[in-house]
């Protein structure tokens, strides 16, 4: 799985839905392999430190089919909302 630069993954999916859809609190992954659909929305994007351990990156919001060398998954960016989730989950 490869965590894309924002700009790709604006271009990728505002060519299909009109601008601004993908918006700074997401990020695109994408894979060779069919990782991700869309009815596996709310499925993990997780990242593997140095160390071996494993971190939350992502939520899967979208996606316009199974991953392909043309498409990717977009998921919610778990860094850009953290603050929030603190704020609301963690008492």
């Amino acid at each position: 799985m490869t965590i894309l630069p924002h700009e790709d993954c604006v271009r990728r999916y505002g060519v299909r839905s009109g601008p601004k859809v993908v918006t700074d609190h997401m990020l695109c992954a994408a894979s060779n392999k069919e990782e991700e659909c869309l009815p596996d929305a709310g499925g993990l994007l997780v990242v593997r430190s140095l160390d071996g351990s494993y971190s939350l990156a992502g939520i899967l919001s979208m996606g316009f089919r199974c991953s392909s060398d043309d498409t990717s998954g977009v998921f919610t960016n778990i860094t850009a909302v953290n603050d929030w989730l603190v704020e609301t989950i963690v008492w």
